[in-house]
């Protein structure tokens, strides 16, 4: 083996090693703001415990951000000011925020995008994962705003106690195409929808459990403006309801087209063109929505204890029995089939279908 092969191993290497650093808050840099400005793609930003008043910007850059003991130990509080507390600006997917309670975010008039989301995504496909979105109170909306051709990938969040809804994805193609994805979220008690998906926008929300949001659990629309077009949104494994509006709503005849499969909805109360429940704005027989989705179901899913914020399946739930071969398998966020109290059989599983 040459020397010259050995040497340019161990540049390979220590270029590999030098290139990604680990920049800790507040051992390092006495604000997150200050550690997100320094870094440089690859790097991580640590944060320690604690509360941080803070509200920062990270702009075509891709880092991770992270809670280093998380999400209800670290803390970023963007009360500081107005607006958002964490705006992303043509990030991809290795543009990572986790383990982070993100709050105080409060609506800008003097600046149309500083809605007041906890986190706001412009032409970009960041990461948001294990965060808790609460108490921002937005314009638009309070926990995440997806704008402008962003498919970002939002998973294992609680998004809760925000004003103007939960997450909103908006304004894009008005094709079928890439979509953001939402997976395994829990998007309770805001005062507005909980998934609002407008103007073209495309949306994944699997495993998500939306429930007891003041308006509907998850609506589409066109509304007017830059980017009005069809949305396209794909629901699946998922548990709406609760919630003071409709259960899955399209506001226009033709705002969305739909794709639903295995979900419960229930106890949805809202009305719309003097229709009760769960599914508003459907068309018998129309490909796009014509009503409740394959596999569908509507029960009671006896969360734990919704009251204290816990809505896992009790044991006694009725949808544990879609876990068994040939069915939908665990509906909700956090959920999984080993929390049922016994196997069903699959003659009790039909039952739901009727």
């Amino acid at each position: 083996m040459s020397r010259r092969f050995v040497v340019g191993v161990l540049l390979l290497v220590w270029g590999a090693a030098a290139g990604a650093a680990t920049l800790r808050v507040p051992a390092d840099y006495p604000t997150i703001r200050n550690a997100a400005f320094e870094a440089s793609d690859g790097d991580t930003v640590l944060v320690g415990p604690g509360t941080y008043r803070d509200r920062l910007t990270i702009w075509q850059k891709n880092i991770v951000l992270r809670g280093e003991m998380g999400a209800d130990a670290t803390i970023i509080d963007g009360s500081v000011g107005v607006g958002n507390v964490i705006t992303l600006v043509r990030n991809n997917r290795s543009m990572i925020l986790e383990d982070l309670t993100i709050t105080g975010g409060s609506f800008n008039p003097a600046s149309p995008e500083c809605t007041g989301a906890a986190v706001y995504i412009n032409q970009g496909h960041a990461t948001v994962q294990r965060c808790k979105m609460i108490e921002n109170q937005g314009s638009a909306v309070g926990g995440v705003d997806v704008y402008f051709f962003s498919r970002p990938l939002i998973r294992d969040c609680f998004v809760a106690y925000n004003r103007g809804g939960g997450i909103i994805i908006e304004t894009d193609t008005g094709e079928p195409g890439p979509a953001a994805e939402l997976y395994n979220n829990t998007v309770v008690h805001n005062t507005g929808y909980g998934i609002g998906i407008i103007k073209g926008g495309r949306a994944i929300i699997e495993n998500n459990t939306v429930a007891y949001n003041s308006g509907d659990g998850i609506r589409s629309e066109i509304t007017l403006g830059s980017g009005a077009g069809k949305c396209f949104v794909t629901v699946r494994n998922s548990i709406i309801t609760h919630n003071g509006g409709g259960g899955i709503v399209r506001r226009e005849t033709l705002g969305a087209c739909y794709t639903l499969e295995c979900n419960d909805v229930w106890g949805n109360a809202g009305v719309q063109g003097g229709v009760t429940g769960n599914y508003q704005g459907y068309s018998p027989g129309d490909g796009c929505f014509g009503g409740r989705g394959a596999g569908d179901v509507s029960f009671d899913p006896i969360y734990r204890n919704a009251a204290a914020d816990d809505f896992l399946l009790a044991p006694e739930s009725p949808l544990f029995t879609l876990c068994v071969p040939g069915s939908c398998g665990v509906l909700g966020a956090g959920n999984q089939c080993t929390n049922a109290v016994e196997a069903k059989s699959w003659s009790a599983v039909k039952l739901l279908y009727r």
